[in-house]
């Protein structure tokens, strides 16, 4: 699809490509997690987690960046171009790596009919749409905010993205050790009221070139942080009310990472289009707020959440 994507001069022939390469990339973090699980030896499934999760931060550490600066010297369609010979990479790399022996488990649609039974579960699902959803509000269009609001150069928001990606990364990682010792309720419900802080900081300091900096270095490391609590809760979750199918529980709640960026993204381009770039902030702080409410309503977890630890934060 990248490579069409490369040498198309057709808008919808570029439009459905770029359809059909989102929804791999979709799919993809869910059988990665499913994998992950199938691969590594129970003592170290949290370890191969941690990594995955972490992987997805380091990516926006180089490719965002990476991606503004091709576009803004050599094209876009330079950047589809780069993806495609990333993910071959990557293809050829599963294709060698990977076990051979690995026997897919019996599977059907109806396994997730119990995925969507329980209330708690589509709680769990709504935080994670929320709290994963709410940064791509603003990011999906933060170059334009930054240039035009904030008065930064085309070419100095790359290095704006990379202290975004850093702080991504140490959220990520403060994230996971703040679940292994409070776990992972009370470590949603301090991180979500954060962020419900600090994105409505962005609507106070855009026109400040210093503040906005210090405003996304915050939201980077604290949209990161949910990740491992959101992890721990849907484990936790899954293994309590839906205990003979975790698998499909915990890819409904993986696919909902990505419908939440999708929701997020769709009304991050309507808020831009209809009321302008400086509200984007402000409505980010709404999209995360349903999360919040469903994090405090939770009553305390009785889990003991030291069964799935993440002690490997510490190691990576």
């Amino acid at each position: 699809a990248n490579f069409i994507i490369f040498f198309s001069q057709n808008f919808y022939l570029t439009a459905f490509a770029r359809f059909v390469a989102g929804t791999q990339h979709g799919v993809f973090f869910v059988i990665a997690t499913l994998a992950v699980s199938a691969i590594t030896p129970d003592d170290k499934k949290s370890s191969a987690l941690a990594i995955m999760v972490t992987g997805l931060t380091v990516a926006l550490v180089t490719g965002v960046p990476l991606g503004t600066f091709i576009g803004h010297y050599f094209g876009f369609k330079f950047i589809f171009l780069l993806i495609f010979i990333i993910t071959s990479l990557a293809f050829f790399g599963v294709w060698h790596m990977m076990p051979k022996n690995l026997h897919p488990s019996p599977t059907s649609l109806k396994n997730l009919i119990p995925a969507f039974s329980h209330q708690n579960l589509l709680k769990t699902y709504t935080i994670t749409i929320c709290s994963c959803g709410a940064q791509f509000v603003l990011y999906t269009y933060l170059q334009k905010l930054l240039v035009e609001i904030s008065g930064f150069k085309v070419q100095d928001t790359a290095y704006i993205l990379l202290l975004y990606g850093i702080c991504a990364i140490c959220g990520n990682l403060w994230g996971g050790k703040i679940v292994d010792k409070k776990g992972a309720i009370f470590s949603l419900r301090l991180i979500l009221s954060i962020q419900v802080l600090v994105f409505l900081s962005v609507f106070l300091t855009m026109h400040s070139k210093i503040l906005i900096i210090f405003s996304i270095a915050l939201i980077g490391f604290f949209a990161f942080s949910t990740i491992p609590a959101l992890k721990m809760l849907s484990i936790a979750k899954a293994k309590r009310h839906t205990y003979k199918v975790i698998d499909s529980t915990v890819s409904v709640n993986e696919a909902a990472f990505n419908v939440g960026i999708a929701l997020a993204s769709f009304l991050g381009g309507i808020v831009l289009a209809r009321l302008g770039i400086e509200f984007n902030a402000l409505f980010s702080a709404l999209f995360v707020s349903p999360a919040l409410i469903f994090a405090l309503l939770f009553a305390k977890d009785k889990l003991n959440y030291k069964k799935f630890q993440r002690k490997s934060f510490k190691k990576v």
